[in-house]
This record gives structure tokens, C-alpha cells and sequence, in this order.
């Protein structure tokens, strides 16, 4: 009750104590109540404690009341209470700027009020310009503004936040995004120059590459296709394996994401072990490995280790998730040794645990200094055994069944779970295809299969993957055809997307960047990239 309010095990120990007549402090009552969403009794309880709360106290009382009074939907009461909180206590008081951006948060999402949210918000900046997070409510405000269309508002709020603050480690997404304004305004010249300040202030490769993709963009709208082709190569060469790189590099080919490039052919077992020969010669090479050491069997204090041979035992019993515990913690146990790693890939993928084997070729290659080159680049063993066509008997046929290229599927089950079967999201979602139970059931009983759906269904690879490829299917259908809309209604529910690609009019890059929440973004760009490597390790022109 003390140290874990919002966790659900918080609110049932708060019950046993009130139950055994432990005295609990009407406060700490308040806030375990409101995470439990008993929302009645939080207010009741945090009542109580304002009427005799000391004199000398913090903000919690005032903002877990305006929390709890929105979450009963008394919006303009939560604001009157957020009021009183920032105008009695300091702003070093630790509720203070979390009231004021749950106060703004209130406004826009709640109340509609999104110029007032964005005024207020401003207004933070303008009354603490020294405080660490002032430069986050000018960027907030410019959000703000931009939910609710004001583009030209949005763009100099972005601005402001780079003239004031340009040391700010939001400042270069600030440049960013008033270029996308000002794209998305037609005022071109004018985005040119945010994103070169973006670049300026670009600390990452992936976000020069972000910027020089949109100079691109931006100066082919202005009719200069030398300079678009310019700023496309400098993506190509600051950040080739990247997002980025790899998009600008299929403008310049005039290609389309997502495009099929050719026969899709996988190497057959007598190319696989070729591989592997060549894979265990290059660990020779890179890692300087005497003639003796065996790669392929398992060295003796690995083949005695206790997490081995419990984990294995775990697996064998059908306990997938307590051995993947024990065995995963082997694997970070020895991936600062490659030899060790190297063995116990073979063995994780042998016995058709394909996250931890996944994560095994990784680390080598990140011992090699080669974990950010193409998969095409990399030992073609290392390279299929991080890209391989896992369940591939199952996804293909599911893949031509719905008209997706196959490797497009791999790819989303790859970012889904990385090929875990058994896998649970935090938000409940199982399986290969991480499909909450809800949808599953939808979708199960829109295919009339399979018979007597259960939840625990979407742990059988097979249904994960044809409930998961026709709810793929049906959001394409929804979206014309558009993958990424496809990839982000897959993600983040139709509903949002809706929005988006009314914003983006067509053009897969600015819907990208209209998209106003993380995850989806970040989604998009990890199957893309994915995706790619798939094609150049296996797609023959």
C-alpha cells in the first residue's frame, strides 16, 4: 500500500488490512483506491483526508482528487482542483507539473478545449523558463495544436521550443515536426529550412537520415529533383542499414514500401549446412579461435549448467515459459563469451526456441562490431537464423491464402513475438500474432474456425497465424490496400488510423509522421526494416 499503489495486488492488501482493522491513512486509501478504478470510494476516501490533512502537506491530496474526479467524468471540478494545487503549493512541489500536464491533458482530450490546452501549457514555459521540463509543455503545446489542425500555431510553437531551448533533447523533433507542419502547409521553402535545422541538430544517424529523406521530399515538391536526389543519397550513405536509409534508397529506385521484389525462394539443406561450415570459419577468423574448439556440441560447464538442464526439462514437460526463464538466463549468463553463444544458438533453434536463438545471432554479431550492417552483409548462417522462415509451413500458405507477400508475414510475426508461440503481451495479447482474446474471438467467429475458439487457441501457431493474417487481410480491405495504414490499424485499432490517413492524403511517408503516438510509428519502421532484410536474404529479381 505504501510503495506500490497502482498495482492491483496493492489494492487487494489495502482490503485484508482494512479488514483486519489496520489503521490505513485515508490518503494512501484515496490513491490505492483510484488505481483499482474504484473511483467512489477513492474520492470518499481522499474527502475524508482533506478535511483533516495537516497544514503542512504536499499536492498529492489535490491531484489524486482532480485524477479521480475526471475519471467520474466531473471534468471541469478535476480542473478547479488542479487549480488549487498549482496556485498553494510550489512548483517544487513533487504533484506540480504533473498536475499541470494532467490539467492540460484534461482540456484537450476530455473537455475539446484544445487552444486553451495549448495556451496553458505554453504558459509553463513562460512562467518557470528555467525549469528542466519547460521545453517538453512548449512541445506539448505544439502537439496540442496540431490535433486540432492549427498547423501554422503548431510550427511556431516547434520553433519557439528550438530558439529557446535548442540544447533540449526534444529540440531536433521539434525542428522535425514544424518541417511536416509546413510540408503538409504547402509552405515548402519554409520546411526546407526546418528540417536543415533539424539536421543541425540531429545527434543520431537515423534522425539525419530522417531529415535529409524529407529535404528530399520536400525539394522534389519545389521542383528540384537534383537537390531531392541529393539529400536522398546523404539518407543513403549517413544511415544505410536504417529506416531511413533504406526508404530514401527506394525513392531513388522507384520503388514503393512493401513492393515484391521478385521469387521468393529459401535455401534448402545442403545450402543451410554450407552456410553453418562458413558461419563456424568465420567464428575461427573473427574470434581468433583455436583449431580444437568445438562449436557445434556443447562445452562441458555449459552441458552441466543446472539452467540448461531444467530448462530443458521444462520444455520437454510443455512448461515453454518456465523454460524459456531458465534458459534465457543462461543465454545472458554467456553472451559476453561467442563460443557459448554460438552453441547455444544451435541448440535454442534445434529444439525450436526461436526468441532466445534469435537473440544469440544477434549478440555475435554485436561481439563482431557487425550488428548494424545489412543481413545480406553478415554470415548467411547468422543472417537466416535471424531472419529465418520460422513456422514457414504454416505462415505461407496463410500468406498466399490472403494475397500478402509471404515475407511480409514473417515479418509482422517476427515483430510481434519473435517467432514465440507461447508468448503473452502486458496487454493480454497471445500467440505468434499477439491477438487479444477479443479479437480473436471476433475473427474466429467471422471464419467459422476454429471449432469451440478458446483463448488459449491463439497459442496453437496455426491459428494465431490464419486468424492474424485475415485480420490483416480486413484492415487492408478497410484501408485500400495501404500496408503501413494496414500495419498501424494492426497495432493501434482502426479508429485511430482513421485519422491519419485522412492526414496523409496518400503518401505513406507524411502518414508515418502524422502518426501521434509512438508505438505505431516505431511498428511500422521495425517490419519495414525487417522486411527488407527478409527480401535481400531470400527475394531473387
Amino acid at each position: 500500500v505504501d510503495y506500490f499503489p497502482l498495482y492491483y495486488d496493492a489494492y487487494i492488501a489495502l482490503v485484508d488490512l482494512v479488514n483486519a482493522g489496520v489503521p490505513v491513512s485515508d490518503l494512501d486509501r484515496g490513491i490505492v483506491d483510484y488505481f483499482a478504478q474504484q473511483d467512489d470510494v477513492a474520492l470518499a476516501a481522499l474527502n475524508r483526508y482533506a478535511q483533516t490533512m495537516p497544514a503542512e502537506h504536499d499536492g498529492a491530496v489535490h491531484h489524486y482528487r482532480a485524477l479521480t474526479l475526471r475519471a467520474l467524468g466531473q471534468y471541469q471540478a478535476a480542473i478547479d482542483e488542479w487549480d488549487v494545487l498549482l496556485t498553494t503549493h510550489p512548483v517544487e512541489d513533487p504533484y506540480f507539473t504533473d498536475g499541470w500536464e494532467q490539467r492540460v491533458d484534461t482540456l484537450w482530450a476530455y473537455m475539446d478545449q484544445y487552444t486553451r490546452a495549448s495556451s496553458d501549457s505554453l504558459a509553463f514555459a513562460d512562467l518557470y523558463p528555467d525549469h528542466p521540463r519547460a521545453g517538453e509543455f512548449i512541445f506539448y503545446a505544439a502537439q496540442i495544436a496540431e490535433r486540432a489542425n492549427q498547423l501554422v500555431e503548431a510550427a511556431r510553437l516547434w520553433d519557439l521550443l528550438v530558439s529557446r531551448y535548442p540544447q533540449d533533447e526534444l529540440a531536433f523533433r521539434a525542428a522535425f515536426l514544424a518541417g511536416v507542419a509546413r510540408f503538409r502547409l504547402g509552405e515548402y521553402n519554409a520546411a526546407v529550412d526546418a528540417f536543415n535545422s533539424a539536421l543541425d541538430l540531429a545527434g543520431e544517424v537515423e534522425d539525419q537520415a530522417a531529415a535529409y529523406l524529407w529535404i528530399g521530399k520536400t525539394r522534389t515538391s519545389l521542383g528540384d529533383h537534383s537537390g531531392a536526389e541529393q539529400a536522398w543519397r546523404a539518407a543513403q550513405v549517413v544511415d544505410p542499414g536504417g529506416y531511413y536509409g533504406l526508404r530514401a534508397e527506394e525513392i531513388l529506385r522507384g520503388g514503393h514500401p512493401f513492393q515484391k521484389a521478385g521469387v521468393v525462394t529459401f535455401p534448402d539443406e545442403e545450402e543451410r549446412l554450407a552456410d553453418r561450415q562458413a558461419a563456424e570459419q568465420w567464428m575461427r577468423q573473427v574470434f581468433n579461435l583455436e583449431a580444437g574448439v568445438d562449436l557445434t556440441g556443447l562445452m562441458p560447464e555449459l552441458a552441466a549448467d543446472e539452467r540448461l538442464l531444467q530448462g530443458e526439462e521444462l520444455w520437454a514437460l510443455g512448461e515453454f515459459g518456465q523454460a524459456k526463464e531458465e534458459l534465457d538466463a543462461l543465454r545472458v549468463a554467456v553472451q559476453e563469451d561467442p563460443v557459448a553463444t554460438f552453441q547455444l544458438m544451435l541448440r535454442f533453434i534445434d529444439m525450436g526456441l526461436y526468441q532466445p536463438g534469435i537473440r544469440c545471432a544477434f549478440q555475435i554479431l554485436y561481439l563482431a562490431g557487425l550488428d548494424q550492417v545489412p543481413a545480406s552483409d553478415a554470415p548467411a548462417f547468422l543472417s537466416s537464423i535471424r531472419f529465418g522462415p520460422y513456422f514457414g509451413e504454416i505462415i505461407l500458405p496463410a500468406a498466399e491464402a490472403q494475397q500478402f507477400d509471404p515475407l511480409f508475414i514473417l515479418s509482422v510475426a517476427r515483430q510481434e513475438s519473435l517467432f514465440e508461440s507461447f508468448a503473452t503481451s502486458y496487454a493480454a495479447a497471445r500467440g505468434l500474432m499477439q491477438i487479444v482474446p477479443s479479437t480473436g474471438e471476433t475473427i474466429a467467429a467471422t471464419e467459422g474456425w476454429p471449432p469451440g475458439f478458446t483463448p488459449d487457441d491463439l497459442y496453437r501457431p496455426i491459428v494465431s497465424v490464419r486468424l492474424g493474417v485475415r485480420y490483416l487481410a480486413d484492415q487492408r480491405y478497410l484501408f485500400n490496400g495501404d500496408l503501413y495504414a494496414t500495419l498501424a490499424a494492426y497495432n493501434a485499432g482502426p479508429g485511430n488510423v482513421l485519422a491519419w490517413d485522412a492526414l496523409a492524403a496518400g503518401d505513406p511517408d507524411l502518414f508515418l509522421e502524422v502518426i501521434r503516438l509512438d508505438q505505431p510509428r516505431d511498428y511500422i519502421r521495425s517490419i519495414y526494416w525487417a522486411y527488407r532484410q527478409y527480401q535481400d536474404l531470400y527475394a531473387a529479381p
